[in-house]
């Protein structure tokens, strides 16, 4: 009961009143009364709407002369259906245009068939290639879908990304059928009036976004004027200064751009203006954090939610700019990029307070890539509705590379999108020696144990890879692990107790006054997809019989030396640099 409290009251009243609405609006007479007005506006939009065919044509070919058809090959819907077989979430069956709601699977599994950006794809091999040999395929499939659509499919989440898709099939093809146009209409009508306020969020802005296009296929001055201005509202609260959405996933950050091009290409004025600053630092902030394989897996992240990289990078290189992004500054991700080393260290809240399911227990938790290669890493998440365990093996603690205290949580997550109180940042440094970054955070986490003051020292080495790490809990200096995810594509060993971590290539040295232990785990970089791996625990536990005042280890390159020592609680490390711990 604490836990829902604690939900209830980061929400806002909005939220509390929409959802009791839409509630009473689904029961039997809610829908005597709302099912009449559907019709009603749907029935008065078709004797007055016009349509604008042309309007995209400057985004059909601005995405013909930027994106290769070889790109669009490797991107993430591109076997999604193959030999009349559909696979999301790495779980497959047979593509049957007469059903939209597979009982058998989860539902997002099934969003993601209704969102249809896996038929997307087909229109956009047609738009590069400047043919239309997929049309009639995909005229049929969408009558298909006026006749047989289920509940889930009318969600406003699935018809929002579902709308962006249908306005592109119907202008790019110059489609006139009259039963695919009453269900364009009726689809706009029904999220007219069904914005997720209750979740709020990107949802809202989704929703706006779809409205906005419509709107503006439609010819309705009007709706284009009003939305225009509520989707400027809400990318003023959602995206920071330096262009990032503010619940701080970059995955979903660029998921959202995909569609904020689209609207780019066919916007004026003011949100024209805003879109292209956030695509510039879109473009920024992709440069900055990726690696060869993608986005950082940071709170709800997989690969395959955004467009493969290169397609990316071809899409938003129009809209760069010298400029460089501090995402540090209102993002709260610390980004240190030094001789083929990426170190990006997570030192934000939970974000937005009023919505942060897609919240892990991450603060202070980092990821380092070396040559562009991950070596250390976070979680991702395998799914939401589909395994709860694994939901809530990746958001809790012991997921990520951060402190962890008697099994308890840093922050109160539970349930599947749920999050009651969570860690707050107090303080953060970034110093620098001759030789080293050092990097101090202040921090309260743990609200189950009555909050607890924490802090983490890392200590980068500035002339080859070299981590060191010191993690303090104030009266639990006696119950404290330490968690190192680290990438699949390395195996860990142990010879006399001395630890490595190694591919083909390269070789890391592990050490730590601690205990130290290695344990199977399972990463998700792709939803649905398990991996596994190996993480490092570092114990400083009564269990073991230890009693420093903190739980610490380093992680270097073997070909030189960065080990370290504690004494009256200072880090000495090899190189001769002392750093306090208090």
């Amino acid at each position: 009961m604490n836990l829902y409290i604690e939900t209830l009251n980061r929400t806002k009243p909005r939220q509390l009143f929409y959802r009791i609405y839409y509630s009473l609006r689904s029961t039997g007479l809610g829908l005597i009364i709302y099912k009449p007005y559907i019709l009603f506006n749907k029935k008065k939009l078709l004797n007055r709407v016009e349509f604008d065919y042309d309007f995209l044509l400057k985004f059909f070919n601005y995405y013909q002369v930027e994106i290769p058809i070889d790109t669009l090959r490797n991107y993430k819907n591109s076997d999604v259906i193959k030999d009349n077989k559909l696979t999301f979430l790495n779980s497959s069956c047979d593509f049957n245009a007469h059903v939209w709601d597979y009982k058998d699977k989860s539902i997002l599994w099934n969003y993601q068939l209704n969102y249809m950006a896996w038929l997307g794809d087909l229109l956009y091999q047609d738009v590069i290639t400047n043919q239309k040999k997929n049309q009639g395929y995909i005229v049929k499939i969408l009558k298909k879908w006026t006749i047989y659509k289920a509940k889930v499919s009318c969600r406003a989440y699935p018809t929002s990304l579902r709308l962006f898709i249908w306005v592109q099939f119907i202008a790019y093809y110059k489609i006139e059928d009259n039963s695919i146009i009453e269900s364009l209409i009726e689809q706009y009508i029904d999220l007219k009036s069904s914005i997720e306020y209750e979740l709020d969020g990107n949802h809202v802005l989704e929703n706006y976004m779809a409205l906005y296009l419509v709107s503006s296929f439609l010819k309705i001055e009007s709706d284009i004027n009003y939305y225009s201005q509520k989707l400027l509202t809400e990318i003023s609260c959602q995206f920071d200064i330096n262009g990032l959405h503010y619940e701080r996933s970059f995955a979903y950050h660029f998921s959202i751009v995909e569609r904020l091009i689209v609207l780019c290409e066919i916007s004026t004025g003011e949100l024209n203006t805003r879109l292209r600053i956030i695509l510039s630092q879109s473009f920024g902030i992709l440069r900055q954090v990726s690696n060869n394989e993608g986005l950082p897996l940071f709170h709800d992240a997989s690969h395959d939610m955004y467009r493969e990289m290169s397609h990316l990078e071809s899409l938003l290189k129009t809209y760069a700019s010298v400029s460089k992004v501090d995402l540090l500054v209102e993002s709260k991700y610390l980004v240190i990029d030094h001789k083929n080393i990426k170190f990006i260290m997570d030192v934000g809240r939970a974000t937005p307070s009023y919505q942060p399911a897609h919240y892990h227990c991450s603060m202070t938790s980092y990821i380092v890539n070396i040559n562009d290669n991950p070596l250390i890493i976070d979680t991702g998440v395998y799914g939401y509705y589909e395994d709860e365990r694994r939901r809530l093996h990746s958001r809790k603690t012991s997921s990520h590379n951060i402190l962890g205290l008697r099994n308890e949580e840093q922050s109160n997550i539970w349930s599947v999108f749920r999050l009651g109180k969570s860690a707050l940042i107090k303080s953060s440094e970034v110093t620098r020696s001759q030789s080293c970054n050092i990097i101090t955070i202040k921090y309260l986490a743990f609200p189950s144990l009555g909050w607890v003051e924490c802090k983490r020292v890392v200590i980068l080495s500035l002339n080859f890879f070299g981590i060191i790490v010191a993690d303090l809990a104030g009266k639990y200096q006696n119950d404290m692990v330490s968690h190192v995810v680290i990438d699949p594509s390395f195996q860990v060993t142990e010879k006399n107790r001395s630890f490595f971590i190694s591919d083909k290539e390269q070789k890391y040295q592990v050490t730590s006054p601690d205990y130290i232990e290695v344990t199977n785990h399972e990463v998700y970089k792709k939803m649905g997809n398990i991996l596994q791996t190996s993480k490092i625990i570092f114990s400083n536990t009564q269990k073991n019989k230890l009693n420093n005042s903190c739980v610490s280890y380093s992680i270097f390159d073997e070909k030189y030396d960065f080990s370290f020592n504690i004494s009256e609680n200072k880090i000495i490390v090899s190189n001769g640099l002392v750093v306090n711990l208090v």
